[in-house]
C-alpha cells in the first residue's frame, strides 16, 4: 500500500483537503493501493509577514519550525512507525506575504535544515 500523508495548517483542509484531491489521482500504483491519509495539523506558518532571513538564520521564523518537524516526523517514521511514501506541506500565503512566496521558502528550507542538524 502506498500512503500519502498531508501536512495542513487549517481545518477545512483536514477535514476536506485529501478527500477533495485523491479524485483526482489514481487509486492504485504499481500494483499498490494509493491510500490518502487522515491530514495531519500544524499551526500556519505565514500568518505574520516573514522578513528576508539573515545569513545566520538568527530570525528563522519560530512558526515555520513545528512545520518542518511534522513533514520531517510523516516522512521518517509515520504515526505508526511506517513513514508515509509522499508528504506534502501546505500552507497558504496569507495576505501579508502575499508576492513574498520566495521568502516564505527559504524559510521552511532553513527550518527543514536546522530540523536535520
Amino acid at each position: 500500500m502506498a500512503r500519502i500523508k498531508l501536512i495542513v495548517t487549517g481545518d477545512m483542509e483536514k477535514l476536506a483537503l485529501h478527500k477533495s484531491l485523491q479524485r483526482f489521482f489514481p487509486d492504485e500504483r504499481d500494483g499498490q493501493k494509493v491510500t490518502w491519509e487522515l491530514p495531519r495539523k500544524t499551526q500556519c506558518a505565514t500568518s505574520y509577514q516573514l522578513s528576508p532571513l539573515q545569513k545566520d538564520n538568527s530570525n528563522l521564523s519560530k512558526a515555520m519550525k513545528p512545520l518542518a518537524q511534522a513533514m520531517i516526523a510523516e516522512a521518517l517514521f509515520g504515526k505508526t512507525g511506517k513513514p508515509a511514501d509522499l508528504v506534502v506541506v501546505i500552507d497558504d500565503v496569507e495576505l501579508g506575504n502575499l508576492g513574498r512566496e520566495d521568502i516564505i521558502a527559504k524559510h521552511f528550507r532553513a527550518a527543514v535544515q536546522h530540523i536535520l542538524k
